[in-house]
């Protein structure tokens, strides 16, 4: 359908015409067609992703846990120590050798 479409359009184009000849002038009917033609397809997605919903959520948390497990103690650490001195201007920071 989206193909008959753009052979429609690209004739129009090609034509000089208004394209709304090639479709009939009727919008609504060319909306109800596509709205119709689209419905299985939004379901089949809705269906796969609904099934793939679980395996992306637990990928997302392994990686989330694996970023925040190497990260964690660096950004922890860097940041409690600038609240530290924040609250506390006098704050010596520790020796880094």
């Amino acid at each position: 359908m989206a193909e008959e479409l753009a052979a429609d359009l690209t004739a129009a184009a090609r034509d000089g015409r208004d394209p709304g000849a090639y479709i009939g002038d009727d919008v609504d009917a060319l909306a109800t067609s596509w709205a119709v033609h689209l419905a299985p397809a939004r379901e089949a997605t809705v269906r796969a992703l609904t099934r793939t919903l679980p395996l992306v959520i637990v990928a997302a948390a392994l990686v989330g846990g694996v970023i925040v497990g190497l990260l964690g103690p660096y950004v922890f650490g860097y940041f409690s120590l600038r609240i530290l001195h924040a609250m506390d201007p006098d704050f010596a920071w520790p020796d880094r050798r």
